[in-house]
């Protein structure tokens, strides 16, 4: 089949820069109580974020005592102090949202319209202290989603428990002398040590790296 590069699918998406934003402290505004808005809310507690929800009815589900809740329309007075918007709401008001967040340079996310937003937010997998993001850029969410739910069924819980150990004796492996340092931390790297948490555990794997870290060391 034939492309002309204007009705290309394969070209016709821009390339977003990827990024995960340390948000712990900062203060975000939800703007809708709706489902979107309550998943956006889940993931802000999750990193420890601050945050201001506004919406004109009182939340169907139960909202964490630390999120700030007014129940009241949308006003640009509720950005004061905001580090980030994130849109939720019905289209008129996300436009509103959208608009008074980029004349006050905050980075502002709308549900209702990707092309207007400053950045996405991408389909995630979290294993303990691993992080997936799947992004179709704002093109194709579903899509996403579907990505998510394939990966899922490959990426259990042992790659979590991979990644804690190996953050957990980095440091020390940083402190040995300069030619020892790469051929440990490539062992402790090696997939293998995802079999063996499934099968041995993880307080058997973990003693398992340490030994072999103490046997370099002699």
């Amino acid at each position: 089949m034939n492309y002309s590069i204007q009705n290309d699918p394969r070209s016709n998406w821009r390339l977003m820069f990827p990024l995960f934003m340390n948000l712990k402290g900062k203060k975000v505004l939800v703007v809708g109580a709706g489902p979107v808005g309550m998943r956006r809310i889940e993931k802000l507690l999750a990193a420890n974020a601050r945050i201001r929800m506004v919406c004109t009815e009182p939340p169907q589900t139960p909202v964490s005592d630390g999120v700030e809740v007014q129940i009241e329309p949308y006003n640009s007075s509720h950005l004061d102090g905001i580090r980030m918007a994130l849109a939720a709401a019905p289209e008129e008001v996300n436009r509103a949202v959208v608009r008074d967040a980029k004349a006050r340079g905050i980075p502002v996310n709308s549900a209702s319209d990707p092309d207007e937003s400053d950045f996405h937010i991408p389909a995630t997998i979290c294993k303990g202290p691993l992080t997936i993001a799947i992004s179709s850029g704002g093109l194709a969410p579903g899509v996403s989603r579907v990505v998510r739910q394939h990966l899922e069924t490959t990426l259990d819980d042992a790659f979590g428990e991979w990644v804690a150990l190996a953050g957990f004796f980095r440091p020390s492996i940083l402190q040995m002398p300069k030619q020892q340092q790469q051929p440990l931390l490539e062992q402790l790297h090696n997939p293998e040590w995802i079999d063996r948490l499934r099968k041995e555990g993880f307080e058997s794997v973990k003693n398992a790296m340490q030994t072999m870290i103490d046997d370099c060391c002699f």
